[in-house]
């Protein structure tokens, strides 16, 4: 739109247009300002006499595209609805082809959006991650740019492992077993849903202490996720496992050690957040060894940028604030 109009201003005035068009931050003034200033030197005016010989010459056209205002040193232009109503009829009888721009040199956005932890079905608070993340990377790709969608799967921690003790215990209960439940556990129709489809893939057993049962369970709940986003037209290409990443642990901290990003204190590793802004620095790996939820994500993100793309975006929920 903006190009169209540049070139009808040009061919009205008969030379090149010298000033940029400009999008005004007050939508109600115009769809579109031209400053002058840069051309009072070289006319020997003042812009605001420049900018009212352009809008006269502008009107006084046979034009039907739009109306020229001169404001001081601008040149404000207001689209007449014909004009918008020729580019959404385009829009409409041309999806696949309206507004893409032959890209000289594409950029590679690598977006990572969701990313819920594989415990339990996607609700209504990972919507907005979801269509903001799918309409995002759909745009990129329709303007010509190279796109990598991403799921992060948080499939290592104690989160996975009270899933399949959660799914254990639940077994038991419908079986009619007297059940004691920790203070923390997942519950929900879902469980009670995969129980029987588990139990027919893998026996019995699986629900008795047999190892495996988590990682199996985790499994399940993907399915589900990847059923829902499928069934709202969103597709991520590519779904990234935290565990299959942590044998690179040491050689992440070493190099962010070097740089002075990570540090050991009291038996602990931290990262020096707070050279960024955090209230406190974050503990990376405890005192007994075990990398604490953070250390996941610092080695995915380090994964991530190796990977050489122009732009890294991750979406995340209200609970990822930190």
């Amino acid at each position: 739109m903006k190009n169209t109009l540049k070139a009808r201003i040009e061919s009205i005035l008969g030379c090149g247009l010298l000033a940029k068009l400009e999008q005004p931050k007050d939508k109600n003034l115009a769809h579109y300002a031209m400053p002058v200033f840069v051309l009072a030197k070289e006319l020997k005016k003042a812009p605001a006499q420049i900018a009212t010989e352009i809008a006269e010459k502008l009107n006084s056209s046979a034009n039907n595209d739009f109306s020229a205002e001169a404001v001081g040193g601008y040149v404000n232009f207001k689209l007449n609805a014909g004009f918008l109503n020729d580019f959404a009829t385009k829009a409409l009888k041309n999806p696949a082809d309206f507004a893409k721009i032959k890209q000289e040199k594409p950029e590679k956005f690598y977006i990572e959006y969701i990313s819920a932890n594989p415990t339990g079905p996607l609700h209504i608070g990972h919507v907005r991650g979801a269509v903001y993340g799918d309409a995002l990377a759909r745009v990129a790709k329709h303007l010509g740019h190279e796109v990598r969608t991403e799921y992060y799967i948080n499939d290592a921690g104690n989160q996975i492992d009270l899933l399949g003790l959660s799914m254990a215990l639940r077994a038991k209960e419908l079986a009619g077993e007297p059940v004691n439940y920790p203070e923390k556990y997942y519950r929900g129709e879902y469980i009670d849903e995969l129980i029987p489809v588990i139990k027919e893939r893998y026996g019995e057993q699986i629900f008795r202490g047999e190892a495996g049962l988590a990682q199996i369970a985790k499994d399940e709940v993907l399915k589900i996720i990847k059923k829902d986003l499928a069934d709202n037209n969103i597709f991520i290409e590519h779904w990234a496992s935290e565990k299959e990443r942590y044998g690179e642990l040491e050689e992440t901290i070493a190099q962010l050690a070097k740089s002075e990003q990570m540090y050991k204190k009291d038996g602990k590793t931290f990262i020096a957040s707070t050279k960024y802004g955090d209230d406190e620095d974050r503990v990376v790996v405890r005192e007994d060894g075990r990398p604490t939820y953070l250390a996941g994500d610092i080695i995915y993100h380090r994964y991530k940028f190796e990977q050489g793309f122009d732009h890294y975006i991750n979406i995340w929920g209200a609970d990822h604030h930190g």
